[in-house]
């Protein structure tokens, strides 16, 4: 895995997320490692920006504590 030469900021349900890794894997397949902040229970919003590129709206994981 080749890591990124920009930087990434992820947010998880409006909260900065720590990545410990960001990289492409294989041709055009992004891998992030995060740390899920501490949320309430419920679905988050995932929100990542490369490059002052930011991802599609409406991606979501549920947090289960």
């Amino acid at each position: 895995a080749e890591p990124l030469a920009n930087s990434v900021q992820i947010s998880i349900g409006g909260v900065a997320a720590t990545a410990s890794f960001t990289g492409l894997v294989s041709p055009g397949l992004y891998q992030f490692n995060v740390t899920v902040p501490n949320l309430p229970n419920g679905d988050a919003a995932v929100l990542a920006a490369i490059g002052g590129v930011t991802t599609q709206t409406g991606v979501s994981v549920t947090v289960q504590q």
